[in-house]
């Protein structure tokens, strides 16, 4: 699916699949972490960390992803996908609570 990064939201879409190896190796990633990403974007490294977590939970402005997203992730039912600003999102909300960003 082709989506397009909207300048004005400031969006940058992850597509190299060597730095997902080099975040994954810098966040120390552990099975039991619930994990915290705001704009998942395309969902490249939602569905990477997916794989490696216990939880993630996601929080997407720009519901236009919701597609890509949804393609992204299939199959990966331990991601909490929401639409909203992160800034104004109840973070104390997320159950389980965030152990990483």
């Amino acid at each position: 699916m082709s989506t397009r990064a909207k300048k004005e939201l400031g969006q940058h879409f992850l597509a190299d699949e060597n730095i997902l190896r080099v975040i994954g190796r810098l966040a120390e990633l552990d099975d039991a972490d619930v994990v915290l990403e705001i704009g998942p974007g395309r969902g490249l490294l939602t569905a990477y960390l997916a794989e490696r977590v216990s939880e993630v939970h996601t929080i997407e402005l720009d519901r236009s992803l919701e597609p890509a997203l949804g393609e992204a992730l299939v199959g990966h039912q331990n991601v909490d996908l929401q639409f909203g600003d992160a800034l104004a999102f109840d973070l104390g909300a997320l159950v389980p609570a965030p152990t990483k960003l």
